[in-house]
């Protein structure tokens, strides 16, 4: 495995909500360099607007990268975390951090505390949340994902949150070849719904796609951030994948 820095922050903003199939908007797009990772992480927000649709009482989502316990860019920077959640309570918004690690990793808590995730949250007095059995989900419509075996569901945190940011990291993956923000969006899945055969149990190629698409017009985030700051350039998504 191989990473590299390159210095790099790229987002882009929508309207945190859950959308129709035919709903469409334009969208805001900043790329930013700078040998400062944070200066450049804050840069780029500040091009696309800031954090100024979040208003005192909002409920925020940050959807980290947190498929295993190995640290930035295997898994969202918790540096990355602590700065968002540090803004975000700021302006007296009530912050979650979440995610569900790998269908097949039943330990996300521990992955967590090993990617450095779960002490950003508490440093910042963001509420820590794994997408498990113990959290209320809501069922996505059919029509939407029609690539998957239903049913597909998400976690109702994030369906009634007033506004999500997804933190991706940029690193290749040895099925998809990348994974970003859009694929990202997987991790907010129900486990068991992302293990049913015709799902992401096997990563059958000729449905990823589709179904990653599918899952992304189901639901949109306010704020996509791809973090290039340090990036996998070679395997992934984590040290082991696809060895053997």
């Amino acid at each position: 495995m191989a990473s590299s820095s390159c210095g790099r922050a790229a987002i882009s903003p929508a309207a945190a909500r859950v959308v129709s199939a035919d709903s469409a908007k334009a969208v805001r797009v900043a790329l930013v360099n700078a040998d400062n990772h944070l200066v450049a992480l804050e840069t780029a927000v500040d091009v696309v607007g800031g954090l100024n649709r979040v208003r005192h009482g909002d409920r925020v989502v940050l959807k980290v990268n947190t498929n295993s316990g190995d640290f930035f860019p295997y898994s969202t920077s918790p540096d990355v975390v602590r700065w968002f959640a540090d803004q975000l309570a700021a302006r007296g918004a009530h912050v979650v951090v979440g995610d569900r690690s790998f269908w097949g990793d039943t330990d996300t808590v521990g992955n967590f505390e090993r990617n450095g995730i779960a002490a950003a949250a508490r440093a910042s007095g963001a509420k820590l949340v794994v997408f498990d059995e113990d959290e209320a989900w809501v069922d996505v419509d059919a029509n939407l994902v029609p690539s998957w075996k239903p049913p597909v569901r998400i976690p109702k945190v994030i369906a009634e949150a007033d506004h999500v940011i997804n933190l991706a990291c940029l690193k290749t993956h040895f099925i998809t070849s990348v994974t970003l923000v859009l694929k990202n969006v997987l991790g907010i899945v129900h486990p068991v719904d992302r293990a049913r055969p015709g799902n992401l149990r096997t990563h059958t190629q000729e449905l990823i796609y589709a179904q990653v698409a599918e899952i992304n017009r189901a639901w949109s985030p306010m704020l996509n951030i791809v973090d290039g700051y340090r990036a996998l350039i070679t395997g992934g998504p984590t040290p082991t994948s696809g060895a053997g």
